[in-house]
């Protein structure tokens, strides 16, 4: 009975496509209006196809909006990383300014103590963390730069100059060339 109620149906449909496709007016009005019987196995059946589709399809879009969604937080993770980049660079190139900015702090400090001790050309050798520090190593280094005094507590002698070499060659004075000179002519 399906079999033919299946038949029916589709020589029917036939029927008014071929009537549409002649021009009869009735045949499309006919097809449009009736709308086609199933039994309950075959309307089940297509229901879970059509639900199936519509699951696919559902499934599709979801995996659609995941990967959208994955997307945007992979690109959101990328300029957070790109920032905490720039973010570290920026620290360390901070912490690098800060200690030349100390350093050259502490050497003005050690130029100071070496010029207020008489010893700027020192500095270099001054040693300490604080001004306090500095400056008693200044103390302690022109101390150190000071001639030493006799036993009779007056100063030390300085050494002699030593004697200048004879002016002219061979100990020779401009004169005794100038003869020497003419004689050989």
């Amino acid at each position: 009975m399906t079999t033919e109620l299946t038949v029916k149906d589709t020589s029917t449909e036939a029927e008014q496509v071929q009537g549409a496709a002649a021009g009869t007016p009735d045949a499309a009005v006919s097809a449009a209006a009736a709308p086609p019987s199933f039994t309950t196995e075959q309307q089940a059946h297509i229901d879970k196809l059509i639900s199936d589709r519509l699951k696919r399809e559902r499934d599709k879009q979801q995996a659609a909006i995941d990967k959208a969604k994955a997307d945007a937080e992979a690109s959101q993770a990328a300029e957070r990383g790109e920032f905490q980049r720039l973010y570290e660079t920026e620290k360390a190139n901070r912490a690098e300014a800060e200690a030349r900015l100390a350093q050259m702090e502490h050497d003005q400090q050690r130029r100071d103590a070496a010029q207020a001790a008489g010893i700027a050309p020192l500095w270099q050798r001054l040693q300490g963390s604080t001004p306090e520090e500095l400056a008693e190593d200044a103390k302690a280094l022109a101390a150190m730069m000071q001639p030493a005094q006799s036993g009779n507590g007056q100063p030390a002698r300085q050494a002699t100059q030593p004697t200048p070499a004879p002016q002219g060659s061979k100990g020779l004075t401009p004169e005794e060339r100038r003869a020497l000179a003419t004689r050989t002519f």
